[in-house]
């Protein structure tokens, strides 16, 4: 099981200068990859990442000639840095090339592609730009200097529990808290002016579960964010103070010179758009600790999770829905979902999805199916079979639970998982 922890470092000068020119080669290490690429694009070679004209999803790769052409491209002062980033950095670009295939084979990359055409063509985008999508959507591309994410991965024996020792750099300062296990890789990038670093763990003993023998039914809304079968609901709090003076501080940004394409950033413009970033930053870190306090209580409270299979983003992007930019910010439903499963798997447990259809509408004591359209504005409705008075969303929650051990072949109710005096293997 692999284990990622992110750490605030705090590098003196001579490091940070250090930092910054791995940050340059590792997207000088990139750029040769490409450029190396394209010379051999439409030739035919098992020693190159190539495209074949016969076929468009047939390629071989190997590490070895990028590798070499990032060696004969480096400086005297390139020797000095750390020499396994251009590992990673080649392994990086094959996999990307790896990714356009299997889009293209699944159709993803041309769906995506057709969406991006669309709103150009609304637009009225100049006809080079469409051009260019057409020939080049999805492809890897080469990084630019200013505008690409300041990172650079390699590997260390170096980093324990106690002490935080990088290649070439040695003993620095950190505060974040580390685990005493083997260390696969670490990711160092710059931030908003900070510097983080993320250790991935390999092979980490996750400590044992008891189980709960409980299940539980989730139920994603417009209004509620998550609301469960038992009838509590999660909502992120929304921090209004924050979101006026983000606002504001856009409104300013907007009247610096630098905003507009084209135009050289002013000073001004760089320092405000530091501090929006900041805020920005803060409040993503808010949302993030609040979803891993959630999804942790859920996943040692209960042992199966249901929730419905659809699409957040799309349902998002539907004008009718209504859902307001805050909630589009806070309510990040594909980030809460992706925690919650990763930490089932900890467990060799999982997230199951289930059909979404009806569930508002079928009562979940009698199961009776409610003819007409339930809207948006109705959060209660009255079963005319039972009579029960029914919450929308915790029904739904609790139809979700039903359906979904339904599909798995069991029963609510029963001793159906393991005894509760069991622990995880």
């Amino acid at each position: 099981m692999n284990k990622a922890r992110k750490v605030r470092l705090y590098p003196n000068e001579k490091q940070k200068k250090f930092f910054n020119n791995c940050f340059q080669f590792s997207i000088r290490a990139w750029n040769t990859c490409h450029d190396y690429h394209r010379k051999y694009e439409y030739q035919i070679s098992p020693t190159c990442f190539i495209f074949n004209k016969e076929d468009k999803y047939r390629f071989s790769k190997t590490f070895s000639n990028y590798g070499k052409a990032i060696t004969t491209n480096k400086n005297s002062y390139d020797k000095k840095l750390d020499s396994k980033i251009k590992n990673y950095v080649v392994k990086a670009y094959n996999q990307a090339w790896k990714k356009f295939f299997d889009g293209m084979k699944d159709g993803s990359i041309q769906k995506a592609k057709s969406k991006k055409l669309a709103k150009m063509y609304e637009n009225n985008a100049a006809p080079h730009n469409i051009a260019f999508i057409k020939e080049n959507f999805g492809k890897p591309r080469f990084h630019s200097f200013w505008r690409s994410k300041l990172s650079y991965t390699s590997d260390s024996k170096h980093i324990t529990k106690d002490e935080f020792i990088l290649p070439k750099i040695g003993k620095i300062k950190y505060r974040g808290k580390l685990l005493d296990e083997d260390v696969a890789n670490f990711t160092v990038s710059l931030v908003n002016g900070k510097y983080y670093c993320s250790i991935i763990y390999k092979n980490v003993s996750i400590k044992q579960k008891i189980h709960t023998n409980k299940v539980l039914g989730m139920d994603w809304g417009e209004k509620t964010f998550w609301s469960l079968d038992n009838g509590i609901k999660l909502n992120p709090t929304i921090n209004i103070k924050l979101e006026n003076k983000i606002n504001t501080l856009q409104q300013d940004l907007s009247r610096k010179i630098g905003y507009k394409n084209g135009e050289a950033k002013s000073h001004s413009y760089l320092k405000l758009k530091s501090k929006i970033d900041k805020l920005k930053e803060y409040r993503s870190n808010v949302l993030d600790e609040w979803e891993h306090q959630k999804t942790h209580k859920l996943v040692n409270d209960y042992d199966y999770i249901f929730i419905e299979d659809i699409s957040y983003k799309n349902l998002h992007q539907i004008s009718d829905k209504g859902v307001s930019k805050l909630k589009k910010l806070y309510y990040r439903a594909g980030m809460f979902t992706e925690k919650l499963s990763y930490k089932l798997g900890w467990y060799k447990e999982k997230l199951h999805k289930v059909n979404p259809k009806n569930t508002s509408k079928i009562c979940s004591e009698c199961g009776y199916i409610k003819e007409s359209k339930i809207s948006l504005n109705i959060r209660q409705w009255k079963c005319p079979q039972c009579g029960v008075l029914h919450d929308r969303d915790t029904n739904a929650a609790k139809n979700i639970a039903i359906r979904g051990l339904l599909e798995l072949g069991l029963e609510l109710g029963t001793n159906f998982i393991r005894g509760t005096d069991m622990q995880c293997p």
